[in-house]
């Protein structure tokens, strides 16, 4: 394959692309806002000034929120990290702090697993009985996953526990195992 025949490919399938990539995007404000925008021409697409502001407003919302979203999850990390070193003395601040974390916001299964251990630790710590192990089975699972030995103990200790808290003497005993 020569150059010339290599570049008019490259073009080719980034005209390819635009036309995609306008082609869905009509479909998306279509279906989102219900306007009728002409895709019977595929060849000479030409995207309206509507179209043109509702792409950007949505690129800028997207970039937005994934910044803030970043943004909270390093907070959140500090807070976890914050709430570990309180939990020994103060384990009523350490569960303010993670209460104040909206756990549907957090990024990532370690800290979603890190934050549910905390919490449940801490209301533990606070002689808060717990017997529903709906938060510990995947903390206890992911943990397991991991090569975190300390995080891996910890999450099995408080699984034992709660199964001790709902009379499941047996399955506490094999979780302490």
């Amino acid at each position: 394959m020569n150059a010339k025949t290599h570049a008019g490919n490259q073009t080719h399938n980034h005209i390819t692309g635009v036309r995609l990539f306008f082609i869905l995007s009509q479909h998306w404000l279509r279906l989102l806002y219900g306007h009728i925008i002409n895709t019977t021409d595929h060849t000479h697409l030409r995207p309206t000034l509507l179209t043109r502001i509702l792409l950007l407003a949505t690129a800028a919302y997207a970039c937005l929120a994934c910044a803030c979203t970043d943004s909270y999850n390093r907070r959140a990390d500090s807070m976890m990290a914050r709430a570990e070193s309180l939990m020994e003395e103060h384990p009523d601040s350490a569960l303010t702090l993670l209460y104040s974390i909206d756990c549907k916001l957090l990024q990532g299964d370690r800290r979603r697993a890190l934050h549910g251990l905390l919490a449940t630790q801490a209301r533990d710590k606070n002689y808060i009985d717990q017997t529903s192990d709906s938060i510990m089975v995947p903390v206890t699972e992911y943990f397991d996953g991991t090569d975190d030995r300390y995080h891996r103990m910890l999450a099995h200790y408080y699984m034992a526990k709660i199964r001790y808290y709902s009379n499941n003497c047996i399955d506490a005993t094999k979780e302490a195992e």
